[in-house]
């Protein structure tokens, strides 16, 4: 049976116009927190599975949604068994795959310490040696990030090389970008991250490498260090809003959701209201979205968002294909920039263009980005 939300109630989420993303938020919230909101089993009743399960997808918790349908969850109502079975084969199967990326570091942590190199955890690598969430399974990795110093790069790229890991990448990045091309291994399970720097010029004005690297503390593998707790959720708020695709991008994405409550979880609200009021010091009004605001609306005890960037942002949470159409002017916007004001840029991107399949590469990336936004 519907449950029945009056007017005169508050509708979770109530600023996202769109039922299926409200039952999915809806749903995260039930499988982290145990709460469930008003009016979300309406919106699951308007929703249909397909939809359901493809907005959990391109959110990355898909791998998180278990809790919320487990048998006796009034969720399992609205929806088949198998989409209830889906989502708990992928948190078993994701449990799996991050036992075998803590192997995957292990063994890298091994190499550097040996000789002598010392490499910090940063983002989901952190995540697997000092976990946040309460269930680990329930976060997803897409690769591995570690931060050496520029003056070891080259010896730590050397260790992975070793380790029988390739570039196959080594023209997809700028030559100043903040990472190496990405090394892979035949034997691993997700791709490395070699950073010299902890992210693009904006984030790394806030954590300085010097520093993260002379803060940091050992984690249980030799070779690997683990950042300030107070870094690492900084970095955490600084990723973000970025969404993917430049830094004027500000899309919601529901796993930095969960990642950030994790830590508010963690580290407590005060710390989270102290790290974004430092982000806001330095950086111009209304660059980063108030995550605290939109943490505590899906996850937490505020009915409603009061700043309006928090409330546009469900808005467009609710609305992807306007996220779409703006990664789209966002890309653009940002290879013209770099092609008008920096020659070196200007001429890797033409370089990337002409050469045989290169430009068909291109489409084909942002073509998938585009099938993603959902």
């Amino acid at each position: 049976m519907t449950s029945n939300v009056t007017m005169n109630q508050t509708r979770f989420l109530m600023d996202c116009p769109s039922p299926p993303h409200r039952a999915v938020a809806g749903a995260l919230r039930l499988a982290l927190t145990g709460d469930l909101a008003p009016g979300v089993e309406d919106d699951c009743a308007k929703t249909d599975p397909m939809a359901f399960a493809e907005i959990a997808q391109s959110h990355f918790v898909d791998t998180a949604l278990a809790p919320a349908f487990v048998q006796n969850s009034p969720l399992r109502l609205y929806f088949p068994d198998d989409l209830a079975l889906f989502f708990k084969e992928m948190a078993a199967a994701n449990g799996r795959r991050n036992e075998r990326l803590k192997a995957q570091l292990e063994m890298i942590g091994a190499a550097f310490a040996r000789d002598g190199v010392a490499g910090v955890a940063l983002k989901g690598a952190t995540e697997l040696l000092d976990p946040w969430w309460r269930a680990p399974s329930g976060r997803y990795l897409s690769d591995l990030d570690l931060l050496v110093s520029e003056n070891v790069a080259s010896r730590a790229s050397k260790l992975l090389t070793s380790l029988g890991a390739e570039q196959p990448n080594t023209d997809d990045g700028p030559s100043d970008h903040h990472h190496l091309p990405p090394f892979l291994a035949p034997n691993w399970e997700a791709m490395v991250e070699l950073h010299i720097h902890v992210g693009d010029p904006s984030i790394a004005a806030h954590l300085p490498e010097a520093r993260i690297l002379n803060e940091a503390s050992p984690s249980h593998l030799p070779g690997i260090l683990l950042p300030k707790p107070e870094d690492r959720l900084m970095h955490l708020l600084l990723h973000a809003p970025k969404g993917g695709f430049g830094a004027k991008g500000k899309r919601l994405y529901l796993r930095e959701i969960a990642n950030i409550w994790a830590a508010q979880e963690h580290l407590g609200e005060a710390a989270l209201n102290e790290v974004e009021d430092k982000i806001a010091a330095h950086d111009e009004p209304g660059k980063a979205l108030p995550y605290g605001e939109l943490v505590d609306a899906i996850l937490g005890a505020r009915q409603r968002p009061s700043s309006r960037a928090a409330r546009s942002a469900l808005k467009r949470f609710g609305r992807p294909e306007q996220d779409s159409r703006r990664e789209t002017l966002t890309w653009g916007y940002y290879y013209l920039k770099q092609a008008l004001t920096d020659k070196t840029r200007r001429s890797e991107y033409l370089a990337k263009v002409t050469r045989k399949g290169g430009l068909k590469a291109l489409r084909a990336f942002h073509r998938r980005r585009r099938n993603m936004t959902r």
